[in-house]
């Protein structure tokens, strides 16, 4: 009966603390079994499940003679701050009699020679009893650095003084090693009274001062952000004034209007810091905001320079671009953003170039990640990119969509009046695309040029990055289908379509029927995706 329930609660610690991998771990699919077992219910919050599996896994094999539980946690906090503050930078792995060291101080009834043995002794019971810790050799480290990370916000929860400095210390602040400690102490917090988290959050916002850069802004609201996140279960509000006004100035970068006052430039610094400090887009709760629907319709695809009169004319029109032809297609959604780093990193993370069954397309096994997939990490909600068709179809099947029809993207970008870019007929300029004359020389993060939008709401379909589509390359549109379905058959079976251009090109590969085939395989740092969905 246990076995059966594994998977539910894979699922249940996977939504809320997004280490999908470890659910799978037997250590802590035990530890998951026994809190539910136990309390039958799991918590919402992630600070009080961590304190569940942590609590379970020290009273499970308590033994006469050993310390409580709760004193083993205590001792096992004290050294995940010590492993996580280590003058070298965090450690997750560090000698044992260095681990020692760090705790011996608590065994005060004992001789000070004694006081390190002692505190040897106890590791080496704890790597059998709970399994909180393990070792490494001559090494120690927590059986997996969530359990650090956790313990050492207990830690700065118990020690005023020790969260304030912290806090109060930039260079610390925003590390990304301390990201998952500080929002997992706001969770901690609020389980000693919602003030104690009010005042979390005013330390914070003091540090940003009135002369604060844009990005300083946006990094501080993506950190205080997750914070509220993490803690909507609880349905935790921010009391000062100072959080709401923050977050107006942030978003706006991403509203077409209020960005207009902002230099493409800063908000392009401000968007890059606030993907790593957590873009609010894109967390999980948030997913079902990123959908447009694309109502029924038909409308005229492609582009044509003989007749300027007739619709759909581009002096500049490439043979590949014609003829000019009439689509009708259903309803359907398609992604209001290009497909994210932190959005394909879940995928990745969730062992999806190991499941065959995403990879009906082909290219299985053929790798484990994108190319330059840690430079990749350092900038999240910029589009993944070096991903070749076939990733982008298993990440499309593992998401539960698919990759876009080439008639359903460019729908998306003319809409039914025939507009000749996606935000209408107006030239490109650098405000509404990261093309070739902005100079930028690389994505953007996505959404970061609002004014490029079409009416519908749908971002980034002038530049940034090619977008992968469903259908075969073909040189023309002689027979193409007009029912809106992904051209499938009698094209160029290595190639597929790629659409709307990228950082790298001129003005022209802005307008909507921009189009070029490239071979399926290939992994470039201007190709990307978007995905959809709906007949």
């Amino acid at each position: 009966r246990r076995q059966g329930h594994l998977h539910e609660l894979q699922e249940a610690l996977a939504s809320r603390l997004e280490i999908r991998r470890s659910a799978r771990n037997p250590l802590m699919l035990t530890a998951l079994a026994a809190i539910h077992w136990n309390d039958k219910h799991l918590p919402e919050q992630r600070a009080d499940l961590y304190d569940s599996i942590i609590v379970s896994l020290a009273r499970a094999r308590a033994r006469p003679g050993r310390p409580p539980a709760e004193r083993c946690v205590a001792l096992h906090q004290e050294l995940a701050l010590a492993m996580q503050d280590h003058p070298d930078g965090r450690q997750v792995q560090v000698p044992r009699f260095w681990a020692a060291q760090q705790i011996a101080g608590e065994w005060r009834e004992e001789e000070e020679p004694r006081r390190v043995a002692v505190a040897e002794a106890f590791l080496d019971q704890e790597e059998l009893d709970s399994g909180i810790v393990v070792r490494r050799g001559d090494h120690v480290r927590f059986w997996h650095l969530t359990f650090q990370e956790y313990l050492a916000a207990r830690a700065l929860a118990a020690d005023d003084k020790r969260r304030q400095r912290l806090l109060e210390d930039p260079r610390k602040l925003y590390l990304p090693e301390w990201r998952e400690v500080l929002l997992l102490l706001a969770g901690v917090l609020e389980h000693q009274g919602r003030k104690r988290v009010d005042d979390l959050f005013s330390v914070v916002l003091a540090q940003l001062g009135e002369k604060a850069s844009l990005a300083d802004r946006a990094r501080c609201f993506g950190l205080l952000g997750a914070a509220v996140q993490d803690l909507s279960p609880v349905k935790y509000k921010p009391q000062h004034p100072a959080y709401e006004k923050l977050a107006d100035a942030v978003m706006g970068i991403f509203d077409p209007e209020r960005s207009k006052t902002v230099k493409i430039n800063d908000a392009i610094e401000a968007a890059e810091a606030l993907g790593m400090a957590g873009d609010p887009r894109f967390a999980r709760q948030n997913r079902q905001n990123n959908w447009v629907s694309i109502p029924a319709g038909a409308f005229l695809m492609g582009a044509q320079k003989t007749d300027a009169k007739s619709p759909n004319y581009d002096s500049w029109a490439f043979d590949r671009e014609q003829p000019v032809h009439k689509v009708g297609l259903r309803t359907y959604h398609i992604g209001k953003y290009q497909v994210t780093v932190l959005e394909y990193q879940r995928f990745v993370d969730d062992d999806g170039y190991v499941k065959q069954e995403y990879w009906k397309a082909g290219g299985f096994s053929d790798r484990r990640q994108p190319d330059n997939w840690d430079e990749q990490l350092a900038c999240l909600n910029r589009p993944v990119t070096r991903v070749s068709w076939y990733e982008a179809a298993a990440y499309a099947a593992w998401a539960g969509c698919r990759l876009p029809s080439e008639a359903e993207w460019e729908h998306a970008a003319r809409g039914a009046d025939g507009r000749k870019y996606p935000w209408g007929d107006e030239d490109p300029d650098t405000t509404r695309g990261n093309y070739s004359e902005g100079k930028v020389r690389h994505p953007t993060p996505v959404g970061v040029y609002p004014q490029g939008a079409t009416p519908e709401g749908v971002l980034d379909m002038a530049g940034n990055v090619w977008e992968w589509c469903q259908d075969l390359w073909h040189h023309d549109y002689e027979g193409a289908p007009a029912d809106g379905s992904a051209w499938a058959s009698g094209g160029e079976e290595a190639k597929r379509v790629l659409r709307g251009g990228c950082w790298g090109d001129v003005a022209r590969f802005c307008c909507s029927a921009a189009r070029v085939g490239v071979r399926s395989d290939v992994r470039f740092d201007v190709i990307g995706f978007r995905v959809a969905s709906g007949t």
